[in-house]
């Protein structure tokens, strides 16, 4: 069995059966490359010497959707079976200005190679599950080397978006980035005002998704593209402390690397509302900063109680997965903060450098989430306007009698967090404070057994 082999997958055949002949059509690009490094791949995309409109005959011809994505670029999109492929036929350019390309359909397989980005993008596969290779992309592969095709400016004038890319690529998949081609892509690094926001913000995050990034960002931190990428400085001075936490804990998750980093919200890039959302509650400690680190730096049972409750209201406020990262974030700040130096210049491993209370603090405290059911808080608007309670009023019974009953660890019934929500009607604002305390003090729990750990 080759690396190939799946080429002769039902669900391919019978693509290549649509055409007057199957050696008219390869696989190319990602599905090639990433078969090569032993890694799974999303997509397959095809290369055709078949025209779109041939193409579009071809497949509608035995009952295929076919649908023109890429039309101005020779690329259409073929359903099969649940399945979409893109068909672009062999092509090159014409002309270039860095963000845009008129093409030409061509007939030769050598000159659609010649206008790809990277060597390890150029590669084709057959019906057969032969491998063609013009450029060299096999061997940079086998060695994990990112370069350009041809001469790096050049490929790079084409589109200037490639600068990202090839960072990207080199996060991904490489280990060693083509010294000409790193040149190149840093003489050249001011075009990247060129681009839309968009197409960076998408080379960013995929970037930052890489298992070690690290390398990379220093690099490009070190040639100063962090504020062409984010648009001011980058956080540099955290990255090792971050490294040092993922030894211990694995890949931290996307969005706490990109808080992590960012630190304000980069002006360069363009985010959802839903990922601002995000970012603004990865930035929003549990306590505030100085209080969260008070508690991580000193062990007790107290301050225990105190993250783990405020672990506990961030579920309810925001949700269980930005809560563990929130967590992640208390645990990278504590790395910055002094009794964990964000630097480590002795080599040795993590967990023998400094004191890691406070991060088997955060990381126990994630863990702790995991095992919980939380159940609704099931106090409404309506029980407590049946206490005789009106306007803002409501808003307070609420918000307090579910601040016990999180205390409580969500353990009061219904019929007890009523009772208790009555209480508050007539009882003094500092009074209220002193009730939520007793139960939070009296309550074992989880919170027992999160300070056995530490």
């Amino acid at each position: 069995m080759t690396v190939f082999s799946w080429a002769h997958q039902e669900q391919y055949q019978k693509l290549f059966a649509c055409l007057p002949d199957p050696a008219g059509m390869r696989f190319v690009g990602g599905v090639v490359r990433n078969s090569l490094l032993g890694i799974a791949w999303d997509d397959v995309d095809f290369a055709t010497l078949y025209h779109p409109e041939e193409i579009t005959c071809f497949f509608k011809s035995h009952g295929y959707k076919v649908i023109p994505t890429g039309i101005d670029h020779g690329t259409v999109t073929v359903l099969c079976d649940g399945h979409s492929y893109e068909i672009t036929t062999l092509r090159r350019d014409i002309e270039t200005d860095g963000r845009h390309a008129v093409v030409a359909y061509t007939s030769q397989w050598e000159d659609d190679a010649q206008r790809r980005d990277f060597t390890m993008n150029a590669l084709y596969v057959d019906h057969c599950g032969c491998l063609y290779d013009y450029v060299g992309g096999q061997k940079d592969i086998e060695n994990q080397v990112i370069r350009f095709i041809g001469d790096p400016a050049q490929r790079i004038r084409e589109d200037y978006l490639r600068i990202v890319r090839f960072f990207r690529f080199w996060a991904l998949y490489g280990h060693t980035p083509d010294a000409d081609s790193l040149e190149k892509c840093v003489a050249l690094k001011h075009n990247l005002n060129q681009l839309s926001s968009e197409r960076i913000t998408k080379e960013v995050i995929k970037l930052l998704g890489a298992r070690n990034p690290w390398p990379v960002v220093r690099c490009l931190y070190a040639y100063g593209f962090d504020s062409l990428l984010w648009g001011h400085s980058g956080q540099m001075s955290g990255i090792s402390g971050l490294e040092r936490v993922e030894k211990m804990w694995g890949p931290a998750p996307l969005w706490v690397r990109f808080a992590f980093l960012s630190r304000v919200m980069p002006r360069r890039l363009t985010l959802s509302n839903d990922q601002k959302k995000h970012l603004n509650a990865l930035w929003t400690p549990l306590f505030s900063n100085q209080d969260t680190m008070a508690l991580l730096q000193k062990k007790s049972s107290q301050n225990g109680k105190d993250l783990w409750l405020a672990a506990l209201s961030s579920v309810y406020q925001y949700d269980l997965h930005w809560t563990k990262e929130r967590l992640w974030m208390a645990a990278l700040t504590h790395m910055g903060s002094g009794d964990v130096r964000s630097e480590n210049t002795t080599g040795n491993d993590p967990a023998e450098d400094g004191d890691l209370t406070g991060l088997h603090v955060c990381k126990n405290m994630m863990d702790a989430l995991d095992c919980l059911d939380f159940p609704n808080f099931s106090l409404s608007g309506r029980d407590v306007m049946a206490f005789g309670v009106s306007g803002p009023d409501i808003g307070r019974v609420l918000n307090q009698t579910k601040a016990w009953w999180i205390g409580c660890e969500m353990r009061p019934s219904h019929e007890e967090c009523v009772h208790y929500g009555k209480t508050l009607v007539a009882v003094p604002a500092e009074k209220e404070l002193g009730q939520v305390q007793s139960c939070r003090t009296d309550h074992g729990g989880m919170i027992s057994k999160i300070i056995e750990k530490n």
